[in-house]
């Protein structure tokens, strides 16, 4: 469950250096729990892309995805976690701390970037915050009856590897015929 909430977390931050490319990330040991731990790191690459949670490497999200009922229960986790992070409205809360912080950051002599930048990123942050709840939980619907739905029966999925899932001809790995 934990690392499904990671790989979900990691997901939905749109973490494109971090666990899903392999590096930026730290396995821990908790030798007294006998348990493995993924833990985050460098999340300077967040909040920047609306990519799709499905893609990316990590070799237990990999695994994960291949298996049918890890698969499921990694899309349902993924769902409810999209649905907790659009009940805490996170647009407004952005404005709560960038408003907070506006003053002293402006201030601020041994700053980076100008206060254009830094309003302008804080900008750009708020709307990929707030388009990301919507798509980000839309990809996570793709469930039917608890299933990954196969239109086609071509045993490809729409919710991963299926773009077009009333076509058995089309798919991931399917022969391409064009390209348009």
């Amino acid at each position: 469950e934990a690392i499904l909430d990671f790989i979900a977390g990691e997901a939905f931050a749109a973490h494109f250096d971090g666990y899903w490319a392999q590096h930026n990330f730290f396995a821990y040991h908790n030798l007294t729990q006998k348990k493995w731990y993924l833990l985050p790191w460098s999340l300077d690459q967040v909040f920047l892309t609306q990519s799709n949670p499905f893609n990316g490497g990590g070799i237990l999200k990999e695994k994960c995805l291949a298996d049918e009922r890890c698969k499921i229960e990694f899309i349902t986790r993924a769902g409810a976690i999209a649905a907790t992070l659009a009940a805490l409205d996170l647009p407004t809360r952005l404005d709560e701390v960038a408003s907070f912080i506006r003053e002293a950051a402006h201030a601020d002599p041994r700053k980076e970037v100008s206060n254009e930048t830094l309003d302008a990123q804080q900008a750009g942050v708020r709307h990929w915050l707030e388009e990301r709840a919507e798509s980000f939980q839309a990809k996570m619907s793709c469930l039917v009856d608890g299933r990954d739905p196969d239109g086609d029966n071509d045993g490809f999925g729409a919710c991963i590897s299926d773009c077009d899932d009333l076509n058995a001809a089309v798919h991931v790995g399917a022969t391409e015929l064009c390209n348009g």
